[in-house]
């Protein structure tokens, strides 16, 4: 009796230091998953249907929005309304003559061809830019926009033809539907890393599920070295009712990068043993990149998840740029490709000595283009963390504004592209 006692009180002994360790290695998986996978990748593995992303959408439309970026006007499904912006080619553009205020209380007012105000008034107009928020100067009021202080500088008008949220692939479009309309000397596409992201989307929501934005948009598709550009699916603000249908949706991510790779990331949950072994490729990615280790650079995904590594997405983004310099080079203007900048990126290219815009700034030097990289530009400057935020929040201050006007009219200036009586 004694010895068939002992031998159960070790079963239960086991059996207590086995949950014991189990139960340790699911805390340490969760911490691995947690720590060095970001939220934003953790968050798309919770989408695993069309509908799921029905759910996103809607629930993005049922949050609180800036005041006038909508009407009661139509209707778009559960939000009952038309978003002001639809626009059926280029997915959606700020109308002209259009006035809003941010849920920050900034002022936005445009001009008669949907331009941003720039608060001067000279004689000529000496430049147009195209680009995302980051052309347009989100979060600030019109006169203190980067536009602004460019011009004032090289005493011509620079225009801002910039739209919130914005593809490459969208600005130049919008760039293409401008000819009648504008024509400058010097013609600026803006490039922000994350806009090579947005070039392989379709429907806003597949990559943005919780912005209010969630319209769809024109891409370029890439078969066999030959481009075609695929159309905007909507061709009204009324035919967004469509997004509460989940066979809908799933046609729209046949073509949408996002879509199709959330649709094969692997299960991320309990028990986290079993999702840190499905992931650990993911994992070890991020944990190098994030622990800096010397010699841990490898040649693939140095930055994990930038899509200027990967062959598909680059070869769309050079195609654009090559679109937009031949365009430009019919209109006898002077393009130039800027690419912008922000805090973060300007840090880890300190931090890793390298872009993660490598890959684009080799293009245009290999095709010998005209363009300004403001993330190396900032990242020579060696700036401190305190300059950093002073020039930048979520977008640019008034005083990186100031900075980044500054570094363009310098190089325009160099490269000749501003008349004799400014420089």
């Amino acid at each position: 009796m004694d010895q068939q006692l002992t031998t159960w009180k070790k079963i239960l002994f086991s059996a207590i230091v086995a949950v014991i360790i189990l139960a340790a290695v699911e805390v340490i998986s969760y911490f691995f998953l947690h720590k060095f996978i970001p939220s934003r990748v953790r968050y798309r593995a919770e989408f695993r249907s069309a509908q799921d992303y029905v759910a996103a959408h809607r629930k993005a439309m049922e949050a609180e929005r800036p005041s006038g970026w909508f009407n009661a006007e139509g209707s778009t499904g559960s939000s009952g309304k038309a978003l002001k912006m639809f626009h059926p080619v280029l997915g959606w553009d700020y109308p002209p003559e259009a006035e809003y205020r941010d849920g920050q209380g900034i002022n936005y007012h445009h001009g008669p061809r949907g331009e941003r105000r720039s608060c001067t008034a000279f004689e000529t107009d000496l430049i147009a830019t195209y680009g995302d928020s980051f052309i347009y100067c989100s979060d600030e009021e019109d006169c203190s926009s980067w536009q602004t202080f460019l011009a004032r500088q090289i005493r011509c008008n620079v225009l801002n033809f910039g739209v919130g949220g914005y593809g490459t692939d969208q600005a130049y479009l919008k760039y293409e539907l401008n000819a009648a309309g504008v024509w400058t000397p010097v013609v600026i596409l803006g490039i922000l890393p994350d806009n090579i992201n947005r070039v392989v989307n379709v429907f806003r929501t597949f990559y943005a599920p919780s912005g209010f934005l969630a319209l769809t948009k024109p891409r370029y598709v890439n078969n066999d070295g030959t481009f075609r550009l695929l159309p905007n699916p909507l061709g009204s603000a009324q035919e967004a009712a469509q997004f509460e249908d989940p066979q809908f949706v799933k046609r729209l991510g046949e073509n949408d990068y996002w879509y199709r790779k959330d649709m094969t990331l692997p299960r991320l949950g309990f028990p986290y043993t079993l999702s840190l072994a499905l992931w650990r490729g993911t994992l070890l990615e991020h944990l190098l990149f994030q622990l800096n280790l010397p010699g841990t650079r490898f040649a693939e995904h140095f930055y994990p998840g930038n899509l200027f590594e990967e062959p598909e997405p680059l070869a769309i983004m050079n195609h654009i740029v090559d679109l937009f310099v031949h365009k430009a080079a019919q209109r006898n203007s002077r393009p130039v490709i800027l690419i912008l900048a922000h805090k973060e990126l300007v840090r880890e290219t300190m931090t890793h000595r390298v872009s993660r815009v490598e890959n684009l700034v080799k293009y245009l030097r290999e095709k010998n283009y005209p363009f300004l990289d403001l993330i190396q530009t900032l990242a020579d400057m060696k700036p401190t963390e305190d300059q950093l935020d002073k020039w930048y929040k979520e977008h640019a201050t008034p005083e990186g504004n100031k900075m980044t006007a500054g570094l363009i009219a310098s190089y325009l200036k160099k490269e000749g592209l501003v008349p004799e009586q400014a420089r």
